[in-house]
């Protein structure tokens, strides 16, 4: 068996037996042998704790790890307690990986660096199937903004799966990294943001070994908890970019906007609803990515009414895409 993995492997499992002997599979079915793979029940009510079981009688390169349900975050922090490997990637259950996935992060010559990423497949139906990936290397030092930039314009800002993490990092000082359990969604991007602030350099290679399957409805649940998360991300985006005003921040306010519209309406454009949605708007002023006679109908309405309204026209307009991994 092997006692020292170059790579830990986790995957989060919950409910996942219609998909998850394919997902695992595809694992083990790795170019690159030198990986351990942790399986981590969480609390499923169907057959993939037997699953996850049966694959570790078959193979030693599998741990599981049965706990109770938690979410994503909290399986994800059980695989990150337990990894041996001193490189950390993560898959989906529901999804799969191809062959060359593991060996796309080419270690054996980007060691040097704090965080390697790769392209990804997403498919959001049968006929539906977008390939993002580079074309070419992209190496980065210190200035994280371009990388964020990049991976925001290619939709790929979170997606923890097309990554590759440092454990020494995650593990710094004693500074243990984790997922954040208190997000329901975005809990990526947040890990990602607080690596990179760990990070000296990162290298974007080409390739391209994940299949993601994105619902189209996964992120139509909108609300005001969901806004505290938009806001504290924006927090770390700015500390990531050291202040400055990025593609991925803007595309982040007007995720706000959206929530905060879908609440008025949800509401019935009540005055509370209303009135937060002004008052966001005016703290946020200098960044808003709106234009200019939005801001001042927006600053200049005291009822909030007619800024619901307007704001709703304005991101009909612009066809926001709220969507994040």
């Amino acid at each position: 068996m092997n006692h020292n993995p170059l790579i830990s492997v986790i995957v989060p499992v919950y409910n996942a037996e219609s998909t998850l002997r394919r997902c695992v599979g595809s694992i083990l079915n790795q170019t690159f042998k030198e990986f351990e793979l942790l399986l981590i029940d969480d609390g499923s009510q169907d057959e993939s704790d037997l699953i996850c079981d049966d694959y570790a009688c078959r193979d030693i390169r599998i741990k599981v790890f049965h706990k109770p349900n938690g979410g994503v975050a909290s399986a994800r922090n059980c695989g990150l307690n337990n990894a041996r490997g001193k490189w950390i990637a993560f898959c989906d259950s529901d999804d799969f990986v191809y062959p060359e996935w593991l060996e796309n992060f080419k270690l054996s010559k980007n060691l040097k660096y704090d965080l390697i990423i790769q392209g990804v497949r997403i498919e959001y139906s049968a006929t539906e199937i977008y390939d993002v990936e580079s074309k070419k290397e992209i190496i980065n030092e210190s200035n994280f903004k371009d990388i964020i930039y990049l991976l925001n314009q290619q939709g790929s800002f979170g997606y923890t799966v097309t990554k590759l993490f440092n454990r020494a990092l995650i593990e710094l000082d004693g500074r243990e990294l984790r997922f954040n359990s208190n997000y329901d969604f975005m809990e990526d991007e947040d890990f990602v943001c607080k690596y990179l602030l760990r990070c000296r350099s990162v290298i974007y290679t080409c390739g391209l070994g994940y299949h993601y399957y994105l619902s189209p409805n996964k992120y139509d649940i909108l609300s005001w908890r969901r806004l505290s998360q938009y806001l504290d991300l924006l927090s770390e985006i700015r500390l990531v970019s050291r202040g400055e005003i990025t593609a991925v921040e803007k595309k982040y306010l007007d995720s706000i906007f959206v929530i905060l519209v879908a609440e008025c309406q949800r509401n019935s454009f009540n005055k509370e609803s209303m009135l937060s949605l002004r008052k966001y708007v005016i703290e946020e002023f200098r960044h808003c990515p709106i234009i200019l006679p939005t801001k001042i109908i927006l600053a200049l309405d005291p009822t909030g009414f007619f800024s619901a309204l307007w704001l709703k026209l304005h991101l009909k307009i612009k066809k926001v895409d709220y969507t994040h991994d």
